[in-house]
């Protein structure tokens, strides 16, 4: 997010450390009483963990190798719960404890500070993968029950490595879990729907949703280009050619060259884009940004699925079989 708190102080005026911050600030250095440079260490490793970067690197994985309908799902679900996320953000314009006060702060991070990113994704990116796997043919109640317990301490870990660094208040927290928790419901509540088939319609939804993302929060087009991308990949490849996550087998080779195949494609085109196009001084950054995370997107369903099946043997004999 774009965003300073600069920004916050000249549109909302001067802020002080009094209510509704200052039970916050309280109870962060209350935490921060704790505070020693192993646990400090710990915190930043736990919060520097999550990040769209790991999410959507989960997910190509999933993608690639466990199950594409229900990656493509999750994927959706963490964009436009990011968007959401960043949009609110720029609504409120809410400080961060460290804005109100310095010594608080362990980390640097930008942009405001309600609702909390990290723990409003952790939970909608845990939530779906530990339901899913609960419905797993032959699922023990025992691993039902360890997963649900690893993922809530999680959740609970994340979001209080945001309070201990200093990063968020405790209602950032709490309206993070609120809106990850809005977003599941909607989720699963789709889930059950049936949806046009027709590529055609999936491309055209892609692209009105990403306009309107676009237009909404149009500091940050990362989001919308991404879903682009993502989601016109996906109808294309369910359209085009047959494509299995499974396909790879359980063979370590087939496993490893998608693997090396499917990241370095992405960080080339992450990166190797990011270098050709024209920065942030140029009227038409947003534009090429735009291009960017859509090929990015795209590549994850669909190129790189494509490539898969013609340069991989195992990958394409499975798949058509």
């Amino acid at each position: 997010m774009n965003g300073s708190f600069g920004e916050a102080v000249l549109s909302r005026g001067t802020v002080s450390a009094g209510a509704p911050y200052q039970w916050g600030l309280d109870i962060i250095r209350a935490v921060q009483e704790f505070a020693c440079p192993p646990l400090t260490f710990f915190m930043k490793l736990v919060t520097n963990g999550v990040s769209e970067y790991v999410f959507f690197a989960v997910i190509m994985i999933l993608f690639w190798f466990v199950n594409e309908r229900k990656a493509f799902r999750l994927g959706l679900l963490v964009l436009l719960s990011g968007w959401l996320n960043a949009v609110l953000k720029v609504l409120f314009k809410e400080p961060r404890p460290f804005h109100l006060e310095n010594a608080l702060g362990m980390i640097p991070e930008s942009g405001y500070g309600l609702p909390s990113g990290h723990a409003q994704l952790i939970l909608v990116f845990l939530v779906p993968l530990v339901v899913w796997r609960a419905k797993t043919p032959g699922a023990l109640r025992r691993r039902k029950v360890r997963d649900a317990a690893a993922a809530a301490l999680l959740v609970l870990l994340v979001s209080f490595s945001r309070l201990y660094l200093g990063l968020h208040f405790p209602q950032d927290i709490l309206a993070g879990w609120v809106l990850g928790g809005l977003s599941l419901g909607l989720f699963f509540f789709l889930e059950k729907k049936e949806f046009p088939q027709s590529p055609r319609a999936r491309l055209a939804a892609a692209a009105l949703l990403s306009l309107l993302m676009n237009a909404l929060h149009p500091r940050d087009i990362s989001w919308g280009a991404m879903l682009f991308g993502f989601a016109a990949g996906y109808a294309l490849m369910k359209s085009r050619f047959p494509f299995s996550a499974e396909s790879a087998g359980r063979s370590p080779r087939p496993v490893i060259i998608r693997l090396a195949v499917g990241f370095s494609g992405a960080l080339i085109l992450y990166l190797g884009l990011r270098l050709i196009f024209p920065g942030r001084d140029s009227s038409w950054y947003n534009l090429f940004r735009f291009v960017r995370y859509a090929v990015l997107g795209f590549w994850v369903t669909f190129i790189a699925p494509l490539l898969f099946g013609k340069f991989l043997p195992v990958a394409r004999e499975k798949a058509g079989g």
